[in-house]
């Protein structure tokens, strides 16, 4: 299969685990990461992911996969001990608008986090779902569809004051 996702974002694959008669059987399911060539920045799981248990019907495999924008890559799914992996082809996007794509300083990872326009006007971001939390009357947007906007007051009868979470990737 192919997926998108950001840098730094976790991702859930459903999987059913099958031996070599073809049913369902508890497994241990290894991954291997392809990163095609690139070795900087470099390209990771989160961790402690790269083997989870995959129950008798099916399981949920969870990842965070961290690199630089608009690389490809490839997760091989091992169901131990069984050679022949299943493929999946992962595609990093450009960090959403309000997101800058920044190397943590604790493990070198590249991830989108805040940008340091919105930290500066107290604006919240929850980088690993994509959400910004706002401060109660400031105005938030997107320009030109990549670029974050902010007033940091709201206009009088503009802004609906309840709403403090939200996406700046959707329409």
């Amino acid at each position: 299969g192919k997926i998108t996702t950001y840098p730094g974002r976790t991702v859930r694959l459903q999987v059913t685990s099958v031996d070599d008669a073809n049913s369902t059987s508890p497994s241990l399911v290894y991954t291997v990461i392809d990163a095609n060539g690139i070795t900087s920045p470099k390209i990771t799981l989160g961790p402690l992911q790269q083997a989870q248990w995959i129950g008798k019907v099916c399981g949920t495999m969870e990842y965070q996969i961290y690199g630089p924008e608009m690389a490809s890559l490839k997760l091989f799914l091992f169901n131990y001990p069984s050679d022949s992996p299943a493929v999946v082809e992962v595609k990093l996007l450009p960090c959403e608008p309000g997101f800058t794509l920044m190397s943590n300083s604790s493990t070198g990872v590249m991830e989108c986090n805040c940008s340091e326009f919105f930290t500066s006007f107290g604006v919240i971001c929850d980088a690993s779902q994509g959400i910004v939390t706002r401060n109660k009357m400031n105005w938030i947007g997107v320009y030109n569809s990549t670029l974050p906007a902010l007033a940091s007051t709201c206009p009088m009868d503009y802004c609906n004051s309840s709403i403090t979470k939200l996406s700046l990737a959707g329409p």
